[in-house]
Parts: structure tokens; C-alpha cells; sequence
């Protein structure tokens, strides 16, 4: 038998059962030494590499590059399982690649304070990360008494722009409502060497209204500082199961969760369903 790594630690971590939807702590292993944390083995992986993909995936010279979302930790980051500084950490061995989410993850949004910038550079540099995507929101609900007009939207999303360039970032994911004031940003994103992309996420897809007046808009513009970010959500094929469940346990019944998978199911907008 092999013998146990004393410089082993656990720590917990949610996966998502795909068949059931359910929502699992399970322990992971993972190899700690003086640098921190650290990915665990194939062996001791959570999802191990298959046999017979093995071969492939040692020799073959990866494609591109990859990172890490941070909101794919918002669940640990918001219930202090890890902080700030612990996702910069294990960013290293996820790919080395940063995206951080303006409201979630620093204080004085939408400024970034001088602060927050010392700070993230200083991880940035010490674990050798690339910071990749910003993402910025486009919010014209925030009043209670009205929607944001214009002149506002573009003030508070130029100073998201500053922010990103301010830590290095030099991709701004955008929310399709900043789309009103898409030819106003142009320039500030050619003044701070930044690209933009509006996201395309779940419940728009590439067919959407949504989505092809962003296309016709990009392709009238025609901009390289301007293009489209998708979401995987765009590609999914029914509601999962996960949330439904959600849903059910919140009191829904299941005449209302059947009427929202029927709507689902027939691709409807917003307005159509309503």
C-alpha cells in the first residue's frame, strides 16, 4: 500500500452531481508545500484523467492557454471557504490565467482603488499570473425610480474601462445593455489599449433577437475593439435538473416548473413568454 503524504491537507470543494443536479461537498486532496496550494495528481483528482486518454494528454502541446473565472468560486469566496488572495494562489496551477468579476471581487467599485491595485499586482507578480478579462457590468436598474440614461451608463462603464486598464486587463467583458453606448466607448477602449466583448449568456443564444442585433451592431461598427464573448450557457439543450430542484424546495409547484420547462423547450423571449 502506498503511504499516506504527511504534507497532504483536505480541503472541501462543491461539484455538481450531473445526473441528479445535486449539489456535493466531497474532500479533494491536494499536495501542500512551502509554495501553497497545489493541484491534486491524476490520481488523487476528483475527476481522474481517462486511461486511454492519458497518452494524448501528456505528449500532445496544448492549444491555448486557460484560466480561471473567479466567479466560478463565488459560492467559497461569499462563505469565506477562500479568500482573495487564496484564489490568486491557486490560480497558478488552474492555468495561470485571471478574470475577476468588478462587483464581487474588489471594493470601490466601479473605481479600482490604488489599494485593490497594489495589492493585485503584487499577486499577479507572485505567482506569475496573467490577468485576462474584466468583467464589467452594465446595470441600468440600480436607481429605484428609473433606468440609467445614457450619458450615465457610458460615465459608469467608462470608469470600469479605467479600472481594468489600471490593473492590466486588456479584455472588458461587457453586459448587452452597455450596447446603447457602444460607439461612445470605442474610443476610451482604443485610448486605454483594451478590447471589449459583450457576453452572450444563458438565456440569449446565437439565434436570439438579442444576440443578432449585437451582431448586426458589431458588424456596422467594425471595430477590433469590439466583438463578442459566449457563454457556455448559450449551448445548453434543456434547464438542469439542479435548478429545478432549487426551485421545487423554494415552494414553486410543479404545475409553474413545468409552464417555465414548456417555455423553455419552444424558445421563447421574454416578451413572447410574458
Amino acid at each position: 500500500a502506498q503511504a499516506e503524504d504527511p504534507s497532504a491537507t483536505y480541503r472541501p470543494i462543491i461539484t455538481e452531481n450531473r445526473q441528479s443536479g445535486a449539489m456535493d461537498w466531497q474532500l479533494t486532496r491536494v499536495r501542500a508545500d512551502s509554495a501553497g496550494f497545489r493541484s491534486p495528481t491524476p490520481a488523487e483528482s476528483t475527476f481522474p484523467l481517462q486511461a486511454d486518454n492519458q497518452e494524448f494528454w501528456m505528449t500532445k502541446k496544448p492549444a491555448f492557454k486557460v484560466g480561471v473565472s473567479f466567479h466560478s468560486f463565488t459560492s467559497e469566496y461569499l462563505t469565506y471557504v477562500y479568500s482573495f488572495e487564496d484564489l490568486m494562489e491557486m490560480t497558478a496551477d488552474l492555468g495561470g490565467g485571471v478574470e475577476i468579476v468588478g462587483p464581487s471581487h474588489h471594493r470601490g467599485f466601479p473605481e479600482v482603488t490604488d489599494e485593490f491595485e497594489r495589492a493585485f499586482k503584487s499577486s499577479v507578480d507572485r505567482y506569475g499570473l496573467t490577468p485576462v478579462c474584466y468583467g464589467s457590468y452594465a446595470d441600468p436598474f440600480m436607481l429605484p425610480d428609473r433606468k440609467l440614461n445614457p450619458d450615465e451608463l457610458y460615465e459608469y462603464t467608462v470608469l470600469q474601462l479605467k479600472g481594468a486598464a489600471k490593473l492590466g486587463f486588456p479584455i472588458v467583458r461587457l453586459q448587452y445593455f452597455a450596447s446603447v453606448v457602444a460607439d461612445r466607448l470605442i474610443p476610451v477602449a482604443e485610448k486605454l489599449d483594451i478590447r471589449m466583448g459583450y457576453e452572450l449568456h444563458t438565456p440569449l443564444e446565437i439565434e436570439s433577437s438579442t444576440s443578432q442585433e449585437l451582431i448586426a451592431q458589431l458588424e456596422r461598427i467594425s471595430s477590433d475593439r469590439l466583438g463578442l464573448i459566449p457563454d457556455c450557457g448559450i449551448f445548453g439543450r434543456s434547464i438542469s435538473q439542479h435548478h429545478i430542484g432549487a426551485g421545487r424546495r423554494l415552494g414553486v409547484t410543479d404545475e409553474l416548473l413545468a409552464k417555465g420547462q414548456d417555455l423553455w423547450n419552444r424558445r421563447l423571449t421574454y416578451d413572447q413568454a410574458a
